[in-house]
This record gives structure tokens, sequence and C-alpha cells, in this order.
């Protein structure tokens, strides 16, 4: 079956491999997502006649719902503001934080951060590597699998997901590798005598795996 990836510029197509370009996916596919790392990803999507002003301060607005002024907030709008060198809205992606109405501390930090995102575009131009974090705390770990998977479904390639989720490329290619076998997990996990740890076990995939594709059978 050809491989089906996310890259932002068009046409990208080599032998089998089919490449999905992001400006032609509609920016609500990612900017209404539950998943940050997703949301940020909007910006780089078709903003479907809206300007980069409207679409940054959607996104934004999108962040704080789903995240409120919390720490976390903090490193999507951080990754948003690298993503935005892609698409020549950092200014506006700048301005439109600055304007957000959040705590003073929350405000500095972010101008501390603003010399380190200007030395990120070289960086992000390049493809930046992250290493795999050692001792990833268990709610940490979940989150980043719930990423991995949706982003996986998605078709967007490992190297994207890594930088965007800010973990190992190991980890995420080690995750995609054991979802070719969510469907033997689903089946199983249907047995009322099933655990995640026995069903862990038996197909030898991560059992933080297991949990992830429990808890999202139980939303459908």
């Amino acid at each position: 079956m050809p491989a089906t990836n996310f890259t932002g510029r068009c046409p990208l197509d080599y032998g089998d491999n089919h490449f999905y370009c992001l400006d032609e996916i509609s920016y609500r596919e990612f900017v209404y997502s539950d998943i940050p790392e997703e949301v940020v990803i909007g910006i780089l999507a078709d903003p479907e006649g809206l300007d980069g002003e409207q679409l940054v301060r959607l996104i934004l607005e999108r962040l704080v719902i789903l995240r409120g002024k919390s720490s976390s907030l903090r490193k999507f709008i951080n990754q948003l503001k690298i993503l935005s060198l892609l698409r020549n809205l950092h200014d506006e992606t700048i301005k439109n934080v600055r304007n957000m109405v959040i705590s003073e501390e929350f405000v500095k930090a972010l101008q501390k951060d603003d010399a380190f995102i200007l030395g990120e575009e070289k960086g992000l131009e390049k493809g930046m590597e992250k290493g795999m974090e050692k001792g990833m705390e268990k709610g940490k770990l979940l989150t980043a699998i719930v990423g991995i998977r949706n982003m996986t479904k998605k078709g967007f390639d490992a190297n994207v997901i890594a930088e965007l989720l800010e973990i190992g490329l190991p980890m995420v290619q080690d995750i995609q590798s054991q979802l070719v076998k969510e469907a033997q997990i689903i089946a199983m996990l249907a047995s009322p005598r099933a655990s995640t740890k026995s069903t862990a076990k038996k197909l030898a995939v991560s059992q933080q795996l297991v949990q992830v594709i429990k808890d999202a059978q139980k939303k459908l």
C-alpha cells in the first residue's frame, strides 16, 4: 500500500509515496482538534480566506481553551512561533501573543523565549532531532502516545511528529511500529477478562499504548 504523509509544500510524489500538502487541507481539520499539538499545525493549513492575523488569533484562542493559563500553554505558543516562520506569520504571531490577557509572569517568560525562538529558524530548516527524555512521567508518556497515534492516523511524517511533540524520533517510530497491531489490541480488549497488562504482554506492545487505545474505544 502506498505511504501517505503530510508536508508543507506541493506537489510531492516519490514512487509509491504520496505526500499530501498541508496547505491543501482546511485549517478547521486542525484548529478544532482537542489535541494542542494538532491545533498548532493549523497555521500551516489552508486558511480558507482568513488572513494571517485572524488565523493566528483563532489558534491562540483554541490553545487557551484547551490549556488555560497553564505552563504547557507556553510550550504550545512557542511551537506556534516556530511554525509561523514557515508561513511568514511570525510578526503576526508575536503581536497576538503580546495582546493576550495573561499574567505578567507568563508574559515575561514568553519574552525570554523570544531570543531562543529566533534562533530556531535555522534549526527548523535543517530539521531538528530531539533525544527521547528519560524517566518521562506516566501522564506525559500517555499524552505523547495519544499525540503519536492521532497524528499517525492523519498521515504525519514521524520526523514532524517528533518535532512537534518534542520527543525522540526512535520513540515515535517504535510506537508507530506497534500501532500496526491496533486491530488485534482492540479485539483482545473486547474480552471481559482482558487487561491492559495481559494484552500488552501477549502482543509484545507497550502497556501504555494499550491503555491509550482502550481509552479511545470508550469514547466511540
